[in-house]
């Protein structure tokens, strides 16, 4: 509760930032991409995979765990981030594509994210667990699906319950009309509407983290993952058959 509490308090800094650097991107094009509190955020979701999963703990790490610039700050973060990316970057695509497209874009995108956000599960166990981004490999993330089976499709429920309230705060205009979205926005910017609603997306994000690291103890030694384990080439001494006694020179 004290984790979630906390995190809480980050998605207030990060939606805080996330207007001020929007004021800036009429300057500055990438200023969005600076929200640091998000990338946070992004770092603390990545932890809680490899803290239940990897590390086989049974709690939730503190934020940012011991503030370790590599391990529990970069590394986690361009693990998550480098997985949204993955599966989200059609849909990216499409919307920066709109004018070409034409008055299908916004079924396509719609279309696109349903499929990265079916592979994001894979995706995210993979890159934050894989060690390697070979194991990224199409059939190798299909074979992740289909070994995880029914507790897979589980993952994806809790994504989407997740998705929700967060695609609220972030719904686009190519997906909404500007009245529903307007009207979407004022309702929820109301205290006692966003207060819940960021709560129940704090909580579902860590759970969704959790059931990962989950799956990954147990399917981890069924995952066909490249670098998981190292097999010896040198003579087991018992298993090994006995060596013949070399004959010595006749004279």
């Amino acid at each position: 509760v004290a984790v979630m509490f906390f995190l809480c308090i980050i998605y207030f800094l990060a939606e805080k930032a996330a207007g001020i650097l929007e004021v800036g991107q009429s300057l500055f094009s990438f200023m969005p991409i600076l929200n640091i509190p998000l990338w946070l955020i992004l770092a603390h979701y990545g932890c809680v995979i490899e803290d239940i999963g990897p590390n086989n703990y049974d709690e939730l790490p503190r934020p940012f765990r011991h503030l370790a610039s590599q391990e529990d700050l970069l590394k986690p973060f361009f693990t998550v981030a480098s997985a949204l990316v993955l599966c989200y970057l059609p849909a990216i695509v499409i919307a920066i594509q709109e004018p070409r497209i034409g008055q299908n874009t916004r079924s396509i995108m719609l279309i696109m994210e349903l499929i990265g956000s079916f592979f994001l599960p894979a995706v995210l166990l993979t890159t934050v667990t894989g060690i390697t981004y070979a194991n990224l490999r199409p059939d190798r993330l299909l074979s992740v699906i289909r070994i995880c089976g029914g507790d897979y499709l589980l993952s994806v429920g809790i994504l989407f319950l997740t998705l929700i309230p967060t695609a609220l705060y972030l719904a686009p205009g190519s997906l909404l009309s500007p009245d529903l979205r307007d009207t979407i926005q004022a309702t929820i910017a109301r205290p006692q509407i966003m207060l819940p609603l960021t709560a129940l997306s704090v909580y579902l994000a860590h759970f969704f983290c959790w059931h990962l690291g989950l799956l990954y103890r147990a399917h981890q030694e069924e995952f066909p993952w490249l670098l998981q384990r190292h097999i010896s080439k040198r003579r087991d001494p018992v298993m090994a058959p006995p060596r013949r006694p070399r004959r010595k020179p006749a004279g």
